[in-house]
């Protein structure tokens, strides 16, 4: 009896060996999940600068300046609850001439230089920076709201354009990308006569000196119109925010 499991254990030996040195076929994917959300707020900041005498002045400016900002948003139909007002609380007092400067004169009768001193009188200013951010809901708004805050002297600067559930549109597109991943797997797989076994490592950072993602926008760019492509891939459409993840994705095949 005993000479017989042995025997049995020894021709299952090899076949047990070969299973474990049997190499595997890794095949890793980088794929892209991607789409344009339609944009639920619209958000302006700007800002201004106020000039006055004294402290008191620049304050009294600020205020004003403040409330002018807020009637011109009010004509159009903004709420004070969709304005952020940030107030400059730094009063910074310069002097623009100090005291007595010399100035060189040249006199052509007596063809000589006349040192002749000049009296310029010094003159205090203090200055204040105020800060603002509007909220609205649509593009036409936000084009009203530049224009509001042009008419009253305001620096506006760009529009940063939102929507209402970020987190989840993220992962929407990251399973869009498990998805591309898979696609491809299975395309690899079916060109070798082979099957996916599973998936065995999932990574967003990827194990290069750049990101999938930012390997995926250099690809395209070498292969779709240089620069002014890769530029494009960094924009949204007007009244849209584009939502975009790469993944690195590793699928064991077996036949």
């Amino acid at each position: 009896m005993l000479i017989r499991l042995m025997a049995l254990l020894a021709l299952m030996l090899p076949v047990a060996a070969l299973a474990q040195v049997a190499p595997k076929t890794i095949v890793e994917i980088i794929a892209t999940g991607q789409f344009d959300a339609p944009a639920t707020a619209y958000v302006l900041t700007g800002n201004w600068s106020i000039d006055a005498g004294d402290e008191d002045g620049a304050r009294k400016a600020q205020a004003e300046k403040q409330a002018s900002v807020r009637a011109a948003l009010r004509t159009i139909g903004v709420p004070d609850t969709a304005v952020t007002l940030t107030p400059g609380t730094d009063y910074v007092s310069s002097d623009l001439f100090d005291g007595m400067a010399n100035v060189a004169v040249y006199d052509v009768e007596d063809e000589g230089v006349v040192e002749n001193v000049v009296d310029f009188p010094t003159v205090h200013s203090t200055s204040v920076t105020d800060g603002i951010s509007i909220r609205v809901g649509s593009v036409e708004q936000a084009a009203a709201v530049r224009a509001a805050l042009r008419s009253v002297d305001v620096n506006v600067g760009g529009v940063q354009t939102l929507i209402d559930d970020p987190d989840g549109a993220r992962r929407r597109v990251k399973t869009m990308a498990i998805d591309n991943a898979r696609a491809d797997a299975m395309a690899y797989a079916k060109a070798l006569g082979m099957r996916i076994v599973r998936v065995t490592r999932i990574s967003e950072t990827g194990n290069g000196l750049f990101l999938p993602g930012f390997q995926s926008v250099f690809q395209r760019m070498l292969t779709g119109g240089g620069p002014e492509s890769m530029k494009a891939m960094f924009e949204s459409k007007p009244g849209f925010v584009h939502v975009e993840a790469t993944i690195v994705i590793e699928f064991e095949l077996a036949p």
